[in-house]
């Protein structure tokens, strides 16, 4: 959905064997125009949850309410 990320095939036991998971690093990291959009769009998520996470962010400002609120029933 958010095209960060390679899926992994799992072999008729269930298992991913090493071969996969070579096989989608080198996707990842060797992997062209893929690898780098993947890239691309792993660094953006990244940027965003930095930014939501600092002080004044989304998420920050979430937490400090879920914390007031907890505190707040706990009193």
């Amino acid at each position: 959905m958010w095209k960060t990320g390679v899926r992994v095939i799992a072999n008729e036991d269930g298992i991913v064997k090493s071969d996969e998971i070579k096989r989608c690093l080198e996707l990842v990291i060797e992997g062209g125009e893929k690898g780098e959009g993947l890239r691309i769009n792993a660094k953006k998520c990244r940027d965003l949850a930095r930014e939501a996470s600092k002080e004044g962010g989304s998420s920050y400002e979430n937490l400090k309410s879920f914390v007031d609120e907890i505190g707040e029933a706990s009193c």
